[in-house]
């Protein structure tokens, strides 16, 4: 066995401070298969030792003398993959998810793997994927344990053709990821803060009720679990409540959060979406959308509108920073989400070329950015037509005169052409020579 006695005699006496001698017979030989004795004496050694180890070696050889050897061997090494598998799990949560994914991969793997028997194999579903990071992943102890993308928890359910776009739910790795831990503490009855940037999924996790409380009240509350009524000078005891929140991080017009109150709390950060995140919900909302009776050519243009969102986003995010005398340059996810949204507002019936889904974009991302230049390269970009030529087929550039951000300004779409309509239609605004408005 190429596990020694040093490793046997640091693990005993760095671990005993926490767990029990059972736990430490069985971790023994859970990670014995994977990680060496240095790796386990350097990080157990972090911990205090509390209880001897004759006691844990007379334990251990307790149990030992009353099963049989067979059994032992059957039993740890069933239990193995799992215990270690669990363990890998919590410890990339409760101490990995402070430092960087990168130093985790390195120590889990990269610098244990010179030191594993040659005969040592692990098999594929013991590993993680090798794109994205280790937090992408999720140990399943279903299949004798695997690690599968968190999105593999749940199943993803199709979009109703009639909810409200609001009422959409995306299923990502990020939502499936917040949705178990969050899940977990409540059913542990665990407050929760989760903090992070607009548009990253916070709210659809919380209920609102209006009127957030001031802090020190909610502070009270989770400390002793009631109020009192100063008027009737009587307690009021809250029960079966759990505190579950979310706020924008400190800066800006958000302040920052007494620790009075944080300190009750588990702390979930959540980052802003990746760029393929952010297509997995777009692409499928626009596909969902172009399924409504639109021609296939007009379904073909998913990616392209939330292509071209994107590309504007991350043009004036990065371009056009806030500063004293500009202020209002704060743009976040629910800004894309804007233009999105008014592309999803004209009906089938109304949107049959490509040139008026481009006037649509073009007047949803200018009243979200009314940056010309920005527009108009993306416009040939990504839909690979000339917005010089879309405006003047469409009447918006008059003969003689160049494309300018004056033209697309006059752009309009909008309901109120017809007010006794019902349902109100979200079309195209145009004004005729005897300067009537209408719409087509």
């Amino acid at each position: 066995m190429w596990l020694q006695c040093t490793f046997v005699f640091s693990l005993l006496w760095g671990i005993a401070a926490t767990i029990t001698g059972t736990f430490v017979f069985s971790l023994l030989w859970g990670l014995a298969a994977t990680i060496t004795g240095t790796f386990v004496f350097s990080l157990l050694w972090g911990l205090a030792a509390t209880i001897t180890g004759t006691f844990v070696f007379t334990l251990l050889w307790g149990l030992a003398a009353t099963i049989t050897g067979t059994f032992v061997f059957s039993l740890l090494w069933g239990l193995a993959a799992t215990i270690t598998g669990t363990f890998v799990f919590s410890l990339l949560w409760g101490l990995a998810a402070t430092i960087t994914g990168t130093f985790v991969f390195s120590l889990l793997w990269g610098l244990l793997r010179p030191s594993l028997p040659k005969s040592f194999k692990l098999t594929k579903s013991q590993l993680f994927g090798d794109k994205d990071t280790v937090f992408d992943y999720v140990y399943d102890k279903r299949n004798n344990g695997t690690w599968i993308p968190w999105m593999e928890l749940e199943k993803e359910a199709p979009l109703p053709p009639n909810a409200k776009v609001n009422d959409l739910i995306i299923l990502t790795n990020e939502n499936a990821c917040l949705r178990y831990f969050v899940t977990k503490m409540v059913r542990s009855k665990i407050p929760i803060l989760l903090v992070g940037p607009t548009g990253t999924g916070k709210s659809s996790l919380k209920e609102v009720y209006g009127a957030q409380p001031p802090l020190e009240l909610i502070r009270q509350w989770i400390d002793h679990g009631h109020w009192y009524d100063l008027k009737e000078m009587v307690k009021q005891e809250v029960v079966d409540v759990l505190f579950v929140s979310a706020m924008l991080p400190p800066g800006g017009g958000s302040n920052l959060i007494t620790t009075r109150l944080t300190r009750h709390t588990l702390l979930i950060t959540l980052d802003s979406f990746e760029d393929n995140t952010l297509n997995k919900i777009f692409v499928t909302i626009m596909d969902w959308h172009f399924s409504k009776g639109f021609s296939e050519n007009m379904m073909r243009q998913s990616k392209t509108v939330v292509a071209a969102t994107m590309d504007v986003y991350k043009n004036v995010t990065v371009q056009f920073l806030p500063t004293p005398s500009k202020c209002h340059y704060l743009f976040n996810l629910r800004d894309f989400a804007r233009v999105i949204k008014g592309v999803l507002l004209v009906p089938s019936t109304h949107m049959k070329e490509i040139n008026k889904l481009v006037l649509l974009w073009v007047h949803e991302t200018y009243r979200v950015v009314k940056l010309f230049e920005i527009v108009y390269k993306a416009v040939y970009g990504f839909f690979r037509v000339h917005m010089d030529q879309v405006m003047t087929e469409t009447g918006y550039v008059p003969e003689g005169e160049k494309l300018s951000n004056k033209h697309a300004s006059n752009i309009f779409f909008g309901n109120y052409m017809e007010p006794d309509a019902d349902p109100k239609i979200y079309d195209q605004v145009t004004h005729t020579n005897n300067n009537e408005i209408e719409y087509f």
